[in-house]
């Protein structure tokens, strides 16, 4: 079963993650702000269970000196070494059968065939328990691109 945790953008979806990371076990990884000088430089994907924190997305114009750059997606770049690292601890996960899989997040990128788009395929067709962050407005997509068939939306109670 597929487990959505649904939010607007800074609505504390990583944070819930991360208690339901406490709570059930697994692994994954969320998406941390990488904060430099107090300014937003992009993200990081924490490993959780861990604190190894990966590169991810940065601003364009604030990628460092031997950022290897995957793609870009509006004002940011995506780092392939932190795509092939994320890529790496679910693969990894899926092999040793630990369950559930942590996601943050599935969005716009994966519905246009990028990010974490063919893993978090390969863990639909499965069938592994996963938890994923998705922004509000696009759950129903999501649902229909990745041919969810078992989903539940964990709403925090009020």
């Amino acid at each position: 079963m597929i487990k959505i945790v649904p939010g607007n953008i800074n609505s504390g979806k990583t944070r819930r993650m991360i208690e339901l990371y406490r709570e059930l076990g697994g692994a994954g990884f969320v998406s941390v702000k990488h904060i430099e000088g107090g300014i937003l430089h992009g993200y990081d994907l924490l490993k959780l269970g861990t604190n190894l924190k990966i590169p991810f997305a940065r601003y364009r114009e604030l990628t460092s000196k031997g950022w290897k750059e995957a793609f870009t997606y509006g004002p940011f770049s995506f780092s392939r070494d932190g795509l092939e690292a994320g890529i790496g601890i679910l693969r990894q996960a899926m092999e040793d059968g630990i369950s559930p899989l942590f996601i943050d997040e599935i969005g716009p990128l994966e519905l246009e065939g990028l990010g974490f788009h063919d893993i978090f395929e390969e863990i639909v067709k499965s069938g592994m328990d996963a938890i994923i962050a998705c922004r509000e407005l696009l759950i129903d997509e999501v649902i229909r691109h990745f041919g969810i068939a078992e989903w539940k939306v964990l709403r925090e109670e009020p």
